[in-house]
Formats: structure tokens, C-alpha cells, sequence
């Protein structure tokens, strides 16, 4: 059974940037055969059902049936790249936030801990796995059959590790300036008024 044709005889083949059919129906002696330059071996979204409603809706057209209903292959695209967008928004927002608000330990720790496992652990092994994951294409092929997928994941994983390390550096300030007996709340144009006078009180306190 392929659509609405019960006697129908047909066979898929896949690669990650390629999709193709041959559907014989024997009993109206007619042949279809699709070829699509999408594809997914892995089932994002719904994309393989997408992909096969363009054969099952030629087949069910010839034997004057209305195709099937259901997610189309243009609009999958639009949604993926959507979400997509949102994704890689969401992480460089998060980068400019980190970068230009000033640290507090007074944050939750757990949640600089939830961030720093994504940043700095989580996002960089999948950087690395990311090839493998794909069926062991490596990182040019991968750009070339997966192309939205893999720049959404290496944009994300490469924001996400500068986020990482802005976020890092910028504890490790914080931890200095509380070392020097700096108060996070002082502004950061006080915090050089503060170190002189600290050096000046050194000055005075130390014995001839």
C-alpha cells in the first residue's frame, strides 16, 4: 500500500541531503518516481512524513483522490528555520547580557552552575559528537547535506562557549575585587578611588 494505491510496489532510498521514491502501480500500468534534494535520517519534527506526502500525493492525484493533509516540506522549512532563529537570538542575547551587566555573588549559584554546564561542558561536546552524530560525515559534509542544522548548531555551541568564558572572567574579577575588600555594589568608576586609597592607607600605616 503506498497512498491510496493498495497493489502499489515502491521503494525509498536516503541519504541526509537526498530523498527518493519509484512507486509502480501494475494495474494502470503507470510509474512515479520522486526526487527530492531534502532529507533527514533522523526524524526532526515530522520532516520524513513532510517528505513522503509528495509521492503518497502524486500516487493518490493519478487515482483521483485529493492528496494527504498534513505538514508540507515548505512549511516544515519555515518553521525549523524559525525556531532556529530563536535559538541562536536567545544565546546571543544572553552573551550581550552577561557581557554588560556586573556580577554579583549574591546570584544564585545554582542557576551560574545550570549556565556554566551548558556553556562550557555541555555545548562544546556536542560540537565534538555533532559529526558523529550525523552518521560519522564529518564537518564539511555535514555543512554540506545538513547545512541549517549544522550552522545552527555551530552558531549556538561557539556563542555559547564565549558566553562561557565572558561569564567565567568575569567572576574571577569579582572574586579579586572581593579579595581586595571591594563591596559589589560599589560602581565601577568608585572601585579605582577605592583602590588608591587603600594604597594610600598602606603608605601611611607602613613604619619608617
Amino acid at each position: 500500500t503506498f497512498g491510496s494505491a493498495d497493489d502499489a510496489r515502491w521503494h525509498q532510498g536516503s541519504l541526509p541531503h537526498f530523498t527518493a521514491w519509484m512507486v509502480l502501480l501494475p494495474d494502470t500500468d503507470q510509474a512515479v518516481v520522486v526526487m527530492l534534494n531534502a532529507g533527514s535520517q533522523f526524524d526532526i519534527g515530522g520532516a520524513n512524513a513532510a517528505w513522503s506526502r509528495i509521492p503518497q500525493g502524486v500516487v493518490d492525484i493519478l487515482r483521483g483522490v485529493d492528496p494527504p493533509d498534513g505538514l508540507t516540506a515548505s512549511r516544515f522549512f519555515i518553521v525549523f528555520d524559525t525556531l532556529a532563529a530563536v535559538v541562536v537570538v536567545a544565546q546571543a542575547w544572553t552573551l550581550v547580557s552577561v557581557a554588560t551587566r556586573r556580577q554579583h555573588h549574591r546570584r544564585r549559584t545554582a542557576r551560574n552552575l545550570v549556565a556554566f554546564a551548558w556553556e562550557l561542558i555541555v555545548a562544546p561536546a556536542i560540537l565534538v559528537l555533532y559529526p558523529g552524530i550525523v552518521g560519522g560525515l564529518g564537518w564539511r559534509a555535514a555543512f554540506g547535506f545538513l547545512p541549517d542544522l549544522t550552522l545552527t548548531i555551530v552558531t549556538v555551541g561557539a556563542l555559547a562557549m564565549v558566553t562561557g568564558v565572558v561569564r567565567a572572567v568575569q567572576l574571577a574579577r569579582l572574586r579579586a575585587d572581593r579579595d581586595r575588600g571591594v563591596d559589589d555594589d560599589t560602581p565601577i568608576a568608585g572601585r579605582a578611588d577605592h583602590d588608591r586609597a587603600r594604597r594610600e592607607d598602606t603608605i601611611v600605616r607602613t613604619p619608617s
